[in-house]
């Protein structure tokens, strides 16, 4: 998931145990070890013993910025191993990247510092006047309120958001530029503060009324009451941050982009930034898993945050039977609810366990929304009378 982690601390003040302990390693990015893919250790010249060389800290962190980028275009979860000192660099990078931003304060004194550095192993010993130098540093400065603070990784662990104040939940599939739907829907159902509605990407694209699908989900954007996941096709986050060389759908760039080409950027940003990559809920004592793509399993709500936000959103291949494989596997403790994929045209409700929303609603099939109350699970059609002649490419690949 879009997490990043970040530990702050002197030299020696626990920050590589506290990896350890978690089975954090191969999410972490350590200047330190990048150091040394650089420099073997050095020799003083005067004491002969070994260090770690700063000689180039500029190529360092420069691939250490370069790894994490990498990192955030999956949507991977990102512990950093440093002093972090100052982490205004992360703040920015993250909200590029619409990042949530943790940070793990380590508070040890000066002298526990320099006694823990001296059992070292030679060449990871830092000199005493650094540590002393970083100590008056993190002493003088703290985290940005921004950053949300943990004292254990269990701090982080996602947990399932009690819906049970709403009298119903509704769960909507992928709306891909479909406004007339929706508007029949909540023509008829209008929107209340005793219902959770859920939206679980792919907003534009392919549908020819993508402005008004836009101003509607915008106009939204402060209700406490409605979550938008991100799916595959949200390519106006690309759109409104100016990085159009991103967008990898020419139908947007053809088609889509003009139609939303005079819609105000700060309202289309801030709604963007609310975007989740899933959404687990529990209702009337059932719990439910919520994500674009589906998966073809439950992750542990502990290794939550392990999962690459790109396999929540997209994952594997349009082929991928994941309604199936999930629940040939699950333990029937979530429910599973998602769209985007759909090639072997399953009803909505196929499976017990696994709720599949996407029906080809820009190519004129039914908007499809799931609706969770005290009677239980049923899914609504909601016909779309207005889409695009074009030929549906889902059927002529043979699904039903």
């Amino acid at each position: 998931m879009r997490d990043l982690l970040l530990l702050r601390g002197v030299q020696a003040s626990g920050k590589s145990t506290f990896i350890s302990e978690n089975g954090l390693e191969p999410y972490t990015l350590c200047p330190d070890v990048i150091r040394l893919m650089f420099r073997s250790p050095v020799f003083d010249v005067h004491t002969g013993e070994r260090s770690i060389s700063g000689a180039c800290d500029k190529g360092v962190w420069k691939m250490v910025f370069d790894l994490a980028e990498q990192r955030m275009e999956r949507g991977e979860f990102i512990v950093i191993d440093a002093t972090n000192v100052d982490v205004s660099k992360w703040l920015e990078l993250s909200k590029r990247y619409g990042y949530r931003v943790w940070g793990k304060q380590f508070d040890v004194s000066l002298e526990e510092a320099l006694f823990r550095n001296a059992k070292r192993l030679e060449y990871k010993r830092v000199p005493e006047h650094a540590i002393r130098r970083t100590h008056k540093k993190i002493i003088a400065r703290s985290f940005p309120s921004s950053v949300r603070l943990i004292d254990t990784m269990a701090d982080m662990m996602v947990v399932p958001f009690i819906a049970d104040k709403y009298s119903r939940v509704e769960v909507f599939g992928d709306i891909h530029g479909c406004y007339e739907p929706l508007k029949s829907w909540f023509s008829v159902h209008p929107m209340s503060d005793d219902c959770l509605y859920v939206f679980v990407g792919d907003y534009l694209d392919r549908g020819i009324q993508n402005a008004e699908v836009l101003a509607f989900l915008v106009g939204l954007r402060h209700c406490k009451n409605v979550i938008f996941l991100e799916g595959n096709h949200n390519w106006e986050r690309h759109f409104f941050r100016g990085d159009k060389d991103k967008i990898r759908s020419e139908e947007f760039l053809v088609h889509t982009a003009y139609q939303i080409r005079d819609f105000k950027r700060e309202d289309a940003l801030e709604w963007i930034d609310g975007w989740r990559e899933q959404f687990l809920f529990e209702f009337g004592g059932r719990r439910y898993f919520v994500t674009h793509a589906g998966m073809g399993f439950k992750p542990s709500d502990k290794d939550m945050r392990f999962v690459p936000a790109i396999d929540m959103i997209r994952g594997g291949s349009y082929n991928d039977d994941v309604d199936a494989w999930y629940c040939e596997g699950c333990d029937g403790e979530y429910v599973q609810i998602h769209g985007h994929r759909n090639k072997k045209g399953y009803s909505a409700m196929a499976f017990q366990n696994s709720i599949n929303l996407n029906s080809a609603v820009e190519y004129g099939e039914p908007l499809r929304v799931a609706i969770i109350d005290g009677k239980g699970v049923r899914v609504k059609e909601v016909d779309n009378p207005v889409f695009s002649d074009r030929e549906n490419p889902w059927k002529s690949r043979g699904a039903k």
